[in-house]
């Protein structure tokens, strides 16, 4: 894992900001798992493709850790 380069720029600089950020991507989004390979989702900041993002993630299976 490498040092946040943009840190308060495209996302929040402190993690309780950085998590209340992603907890409101995933508001409203429902969660489908479903057997799948992997998944693509866009590389913006929250505020662009948070909502895309979270839609992405939560068809994923549950895990404690993504390399």
């Amino acid at each position: 894992m490498r040092t946040p380069a943009v840190s308060g720029q495209f996302y929040p600089r402190s993690k309780n900001d950085l998590n209340r950020e992603i907890r409101r991507c995933f508001e409203d989004v429902p969660s489908t798992e479903r057997a799948v390979l992997g998944g693509v989702v866009p590389h913006a900041g929250y505020i662009y493709s948070g909502k895309t993002s979270a839609y992405v993630y939560s068809t994923l299976p549950r895990a404690d850790t993504f390399a």
